[in-house]
């Protein structure tokens, strides 16, 4: 797709038409991370007229509320929940009536996950799935019996034990990448190039950590759990096995 199409001329009454680079050079991003917005659905694709591909005002508008967003503190999948990206939402009956639940009874637990980003809460204190996947994840723990109060607990628990742990790692680990990196630091490289330099090895970081992660806990995950169910079952197993025999 070519985006580089220079700004046609504007006719009376007609808002301005933009190519990613002037978007881009407006907005004070790079062209990478607009497109990166875009692959992510949090931006509109360009518009098309013909061969014409063009930018207008509304993604203008659209950038700008995502930059203040992220000033504000929010991470872009939160970002995404509030300007109600498609994809992005659970269409699940029963998270949403969960969260709702959970969202009267015990609004700290909602205020624990919102710490944590995995809820946005509105003006009204509804709380909104940000991170689904986490969520539907603990939710699953139901076909082991766990009831979904108890299930949601647990997430926010392990995230609050996570937190210091993922810190350490990703500062550790990009402090290194960074010192390794040739060219990150470059002075002739503009704000805009750091910032898109940066949104990617932040996502290279963040794919890697996890399959690491993920790669610790299913090596470890059948024994300790085995174990475990072994401790909680087998005896009364093997008592009920014994009176079998002896009334036999």
């Amino acid at each position: 797709m070519n985006d580089e199409v220079a700004a046609v001329p504007i006719a009376a009454g007609r808002s301005r038409r933009y190519s990613v680079t002037e978007l881009a050079a407006t907005v004070g991003m790079s062209a990478r991370n607009i497109r990166a917005y875009q692959s992510r659905k949090l931006l509109p694709p360009p518009c098309r007229q013909g061969r014409l591909v063009y930018y207008d005002e509304q993604h203008v508008g659209r950038l700008r509320t995502i930059r203040t967003l992220q000033r504000q503190g929010f991470n872009l999948a939160a970002i995404g929940a509030m300007l109600g990206v498609a994809g992005d939402s659970p269409s699940d009956s029963t998270l949403l009536a969960t969260l709702r639940r959970l969202g009267q009874d015990k609004p700290t637990l909602m205020y624990a996950l919102a710490r944590h980003g995995v809820v946005s809460r509105t003006e009204a204190g509804v709380a909104h799935p940000v991170r689904p996947r986490a969520l539907q994840a603990a939710l699953a723990l139901g076909r082991s019996g766990v009831d979904p109060t108890t299930a949601i607990v647990l997430l926010a628990e392990t995230l609050e034990r996570l937190r210091p742990l993922g810190d350490d790692l990703m500062r550790s680990v990009s402090t290194r990448v960074v010192a390794t990196t040739s060219g990150v630091g470059s002075s002739q490289r503009s704000w805009a190039d750091l910032d898109s330099a940066a949104v990617e090895l932040a996502s290279a970081l963040i794919a890697m950590l996890t399959e690491s992660f993920r790669a610790t806990l299913e090596n470890i995950a059948d024994d300790i759990v085995g174990d475990l169910i072994a401790q909680r079952f087998a005896p009364s197993r093997l008592v009920s096995v014994d009176r079998r025999i002896d009334n036999g």
